[in-house]
């Protein structure tokens, strides 16, 4: 048996400096998505106003991406 089962759901968000935001968004997804298994992968775009530290410790079933760049991030390079 797998111990790491696939999910039915991925839900990504990609963040800059928006804590406020980021922690109402996620609360929203954790106390509204039931009855199916879903992953939520946060990238943070290097905010500088607290936002790696409130996901390390108030969002535990969260998978992290964090970066350290404040230019040009993987995240905002979606070619069309």
């Amino acid at each position: 048996m797998n111990p790491f089962p696939r999910p039915d759901l991925s839900i990504t968000i990609i963040t800059w400096n928006k804590t406020e935001y980021i922690s109402k968004c996620l609360k929203s997804v954790f106390d509204k998505i039931n009855n199916v298994g879903f992953e939520v992968i946060v990238v943070d775009n290097g905010s500088t106003d607290g936002t790696a530290a409130l996901l390390a410790g108030s969002f535990r079933r969260l998978k992290q991406s964090l970066t350290t760049q404040t230019w040009a991030c993987p995240a905002r390079e979606i070619r069309r």
